[in-house]
Order: structure tokens, then sequence, then C-alpha cells
């Protein structure tokens, strides 16, 4: 926490007279099991999220001679402490699930291999349990997550509720005054940010909900493969009314129920921060130990899929989410005066404040990534003589990292009978940071309905040129988990993997595979080899290559895709 504030003096001035929260919405309950879901159209690219907070500063009165003018201007600014913590991802599952109750453990790898192809295909899951909050204490959590990672929760922190709402990439929670008093440096803005969404990191409570337990996200970090590993398969224990295997793979523990069909009730995951070496299993290796990627937040959760009428009832909950934040606020902006703060010109019939306010994001806010200009509601009060004689609120954009001056008039009259004598003008400035413009509900709106469209149900088969697999489709989670697994920089990318080159269309390509021939496996899967024609990227060994490799499902939606020829 830090505070902002200034105090400014200038030329005559004289006086003169004065002229809920709402209840927490529980998440839709699991449904009944629907088909599968329907290809995408084209996604617009990831919508990223921001970071650090507006503060507040008690300033002190200024007292004036009239003819000296001497002014003060308080300047109260808000600000909420944010938390850090770091997710991960990877990939492929074990064979499909056989008949019965399987009792070995072979037979557990292929129960989780289909448990995996059921998530991954999950349009929604609803989680249960508790996440590590950064300070250590238990946050119990009860959370809706769309399978491309758009979130309604209830959390509850240090005894409030929270409500928590994840869209388009941007987290927001609503909670009281109370749960505010502790983050903010004043009463005043923790019941501004008390009765409004805040915009806040999406891991400030330990665990980016959206990215870590959206289903088509979660199949794949669980997938062994990116540890080019096999999973660690446990003795059946009791979790709630059912028995299921627990199967480690990377820093995940997942439960898969012993019976038909497999699901994965359970995952827990290790402590926080990096996981030990892994040791590749890649014959160039010869195994060695290579860096193991991050983890996630401590948490553990039960799940259930939510299909059918749940998952409309909770999109249908969702929309009207979204369209609460069109006032929403920023906790990642903090302001501060920068320069003179005046209160010129001022005489027996008015005075103007002049506010020059800076603004100040982190750099790796989205903000700078995506050139976003901060918006901001700047409340101004003037008093004369302790009496109120003018509010003014002003909308202000500025650059990021940038200024701008705004400023408020007070009209009032001073009968010259009452001159000379001493008069008090006083202004006092807030500035709290606007989250949302029309354009971002606009686009949140338009992404939650593109991926209602990709879950619904297909009335028509896709097209196929195999018997087995239908023509491969990229979708927004296979996306994302490709750019974090497999290009440089990516959150998954480490020594030993195979890395696209920045420029390469990934979707042109997942449709340009459709012309190879699929080769099923025995796991499930689909993988085809495809020759581009043209350098796409570097291989395991780092070599430059012109052939990619697709892996997907046989309803044709891609698992992963990267340079090369099949990881072993």
């Amino acid at each position: 926490m830090s505070n902002h504030g200034a105090h400014g003096e200038s030329g005559p001035y004289p006086g003169g007279e004065p002229p809920p929260q709402p209840a927490p919405q529980p998440a839709p309950q699991p449904a009944v099991p629907g088909p599968a879901a329907a290809p995408p159209p084209r996604p617009p690219a990831p919508y990223p999220a921001s970071y650090p907070a507006p503060l507040v500063s008690p300033g002190r009165p200024g007292r004036v001679l009239l003819g000296t003018g001497i002014a003060v201007l308080l300047v109260v600014l808000a600000a909420a402490s944010v938390l850090a913590v770091t997710t991960r991802g990877g990939h492929r599952a074990g064979p499909g699930a056989t008949a019965g109750t399987a009792t070995s453990a072979p037979a557990a790898r292929s129960a989780f291999g289909a448990a995996l192809a059921d998530l991954v295909d999950t349009p929604a899951a609803h989680y249960t349990g508790s996440i590590q909050a950064p300070g250590g204490a238990a946050v119990p959590v009860d959370a809706t997550v769309s399978n491309e990672g758009r979130v309604q929760a209830v959390l509850t922190v240090d005894g409030e509720l929270v409500q928590l709402v994840t869209a388009s990439g941007r987290t927001f929670v609503r909670a009281t005054p109370g749960y505010w008093a502790s983050r903010v440096a004043s009463a005043a803005t923790a019941a501004e940010y008390g009765a409004q969404w805040v915009e806040v990191p999406p891991d400030t409570f330990g665990v980016d909900l959206g990215t870590v337990l959206a289903p088509g996200l979660l199949a794949r970090a669980l997938d062994p493969q990116a540890g080019l590993q096999r999973p660690t398969v446990g003795d059946p224990v009791p979790v709630g009314t059912v028995r299921a295997w627990p199967v480690r793979t990377g820093g995940l523990t997942v439960y898969v129920g012993t019976d038909r069909p497999y699901r994965i009730v359970r995952v827990t995951s290790g402590d926080t921060g990096a996981s030990p070496d892994r040791t590749s299993g890649h014959p160039r290796d010869r195994g060695r130990t290579v860096p193991a990627r991050a983890s996630t937040g401590r948490f553990t959760v039960d799940l259930a899929g939510v299909r059918g009428a749940g998952v409309d009832e909770f999109f249908r909950t969702l929309q009207a989410r979204i369209a609460e934040l069109s006032a929403a606020l920023d906790s990642q902006v903090h302001f501060s005066l920068r320069g003179t703060v005046t209160l010129a010109p001022c005489g027996t019939h008015g005075c103007q404040a002049n506010v020059t306010l800076a603004d100040e994001v982190d750099v790796t806010s989205t903000y700078l990534r995506a050139q976003r200009p901060v918006s901001a509601t700047v409340t101004i009060d003037m008093t004369l003589d302790g009496r109120p004689v003018k509010t003014c609120v002003n909308a202000v954009t500025m650059a990021p990292n940038g200024t701008v001056v705004t400023t408020c008039f007070a009209g009032y009259t001073i009968p010259p009978e009452r001159n000379p004598t001493t008069h008090l003008v006083r202004a006092v400035a807030r500035a709290v940071a606007r989250a949302v413009i029309d354009a971002d509900l606009q686009r949140m709106a338009a992404d939650l309905a593109q991926e209602q469209q990709r879950q619904a149900p297909s009335p028509t088969p896709r097209p196929t040129r195999s018997q087995e697999c239908a023509d491969p489709f990229l979708d927004p989670n296979g996306e994302t988990h490709v750019r974090r697994r497999h290009f440089a920089g990516g959150a998954e990318h480490g020594p030993g993997d195979s890395t696209w080159y920045a420029g390469v269309d990934l979707y042109e390509l997942a449709e340009a595979a459709a012309g190879v021939e699929a080769k099923p496996q025995g796991n499930g899967r689909c993988v085809r080899v495809v020759p581009a024609g043209r350098p796409i990227g570097t291989d395991r060994a780092g070599l430059t290559t012109s052939t990619y490799t697709v892996v997907q499902l046989p309803s044709g939606k891609v698992w992963t895709m990267h340079p090369g020829v099949p990881e072993e």
C-alpha cells in the first residue's frame, strides 16, 4: 500500500456563502451429460489481464488572507493490494476406457486417459473446495468454469463473501466495504469499491481460476506427455461417495472414479512454486534432468461436469454479470499528482480548482501491452469556509503512465461588506480508474456468445477424410496451450521443447493438416505429420524444420501441435 497526495498554493481567492451489496450468486449445479462440443469459428486473440492499485491520503486545509491567495488542495487516491502466483500446463492422455470397474495400474491409466478425453470436451465444470491464498490461509471456493475459462465463483475471504467473475481473460470481484477496508487506504475508497465490481489481477487469491481450472486447459495440463513420463497411480481411495484412483502427473494429483463412465472427481496441487526437476524421456536427452515448469498455487477441489440445461443457465448468468460490469472500477492503476496544483482564477464570484493527475501502471500491464488508454473518474469537492459549494465528477482519459489536467469551478458571491476578511477555499479530489468501456463490454459479450456456440451440439458431423479421425480444427484452448508450450517466452516453454516461429498462423496450419493422412494411436488420438513447405520453427534438437505434427481427438479437436516429428 502507498498513498499518493499533494498540496498546492496559488493566487488570491476570497470565500462566500455556499450557494449494497448483492447476494452471492450460486454456481450452477451439474446436469446430465450432453453431446460433445461443436467445432469453433476462428476466435479472436486472447485479451490479456492487467496489474498494482489506487490509494487514498489525507490532506490539510489552507487558510487564505484575501489579496495574498494561499489555497490547499487535498487529493485522495484509491488502491488495493495485489498478489501473484503462477500456473502450468502440458499435453497427452492414455487409452480409452473399458467396461466395468478396472483394478490394475494399466487399467487405471486407461481410465485416466478416458477421463481426460471427457474433461477436454466438458462444456463447463463445477468446483467446490479450497485454494490457498498467498498469505497461507485456506479460502473456500464454489466456482463454475466454462471450457475456455470464463468463471463465476463465490469465495469466503477473511469471513467476507466475495463474488468473482472472469470474462475475456479479465477478473472482477464484488465484495463488501468490510472486505476492502483492510486493502485500500481510506473508508471512502472502501465504500466506493464496495458498491461496484472491481477489476483485480487474476491470481489475487492465489490461483487463476480461469486458467488453471478451465476444463479444456486442465485436461491438457494433466497430460503426462508434458513431462514425457508415465503418471503414478495409487490404490483406490474414497472420495465422497465414490472410490477413485489417485493419479499423479507433473505437479497435480487427480482422482479418477473407478466406475464407468470414467471421470475426474477431484484435483489437488502440490506446493506453490517450482516443482522438482523432471527427467526427460527423450532419447536425445539420455535421461538428463531439465528444469520443471512452474506449478500452480495450492488447491484442492472436487469437480463435476456441467452439461445440458445447466450449461445454458450458466451462460445466461454470465451474460447478466457482464452487463453489470459497465461501472466496474480498476484496482490496478495508481494515481498521483504531478507538478503544481492550483486554485486560479479566484475572486469574489468564484474559484477554479486545477488538478494535474498522473497514472502509473505496471510494466506488465495490459494498458501498455495493448496500448490501451486509462479511463478515470475524478471527483473534486470544493468548500468555502467549510461549507460545500461545488462537486465536479469528471471523466478523463490519459495515456498509460501519462498525465491529464481537469478542472472544477465553484461559483459563489461574497458581498463587498464582508471584505477584507479571511476566507478558506478548499478542494478535495479523488480518482478511480474505470475498468471497462463500451467496446470492452461488447467484446466480452461477443466472446461469451462465441464460446456458447462452440460448446453447443453440432447439427452436422464434421468433414472427414479419414475413417476414424475427423478433419482437425483448433479451438481457443488448443491455441492457448500451444502458445504456452511451444512458443518462446510461453509459460510452459522450456529447454528441449520444439518452438514455433513467432509469425506462424496456427489456424492455417491446423486446417492444412486435413490434407495429410491421420494415423490413429493406441491412446485414442490421431496424429498427422505435415510438410509445411517452408521453415515454421525448430524441433527438439533446436534444428530448423519445415515439418510439424498435429495431435487431435477423433472429433477433430486439436489436442496439441508442434514443429518436428511426433515427440516420443
